[in-house]
């Protein structure tokens, strides 16, 4: 069973995103979008970061990215994360040396 997660936290006014994970195959995360909201929630900015790694198989929490919001004005953030479980591998062939 895969348990993928993201979670912010906001040190000093700097956004750092972090991934938690605790699933028994490893899975790929290929970029993060992240959405700025203003004191109303309405859409102020909005960027993805690539991010192309690997979590686990196991349990465990990485850092992934930090980023400055792009003004005053944002309030709140949110992020998405868009991965894959690889539950399939390929076997090669045996050669002999």
């Amino acid at each position: 069973m895969t348990k993928f997660q993201l979670f912010l936290l906001n040190e000093n006014g700097e956004i750092r995103v972090h991934a938690k994970y605790d699933q028994d195959k490893p899975a790929f995360l290929e970029h993060v979008n992240v959405v700025e909201l203003d004191a109303s929630s309405a859409v102020v900015g909005t960027y993805s970061t690539v991010v192309r790694d690997y979590f686990g198989p196991g349990q465990g929490t990485n850092f992934l990215f930090a980023h400055t919001p792009s003004g005053t004005n944002v309030k709140q953030v949110k992020a998405t994360a868009c991965y894959i479980n690889i539950d399939q591998v390929a076997v090669s062939n045996t050669v002999a040396l």
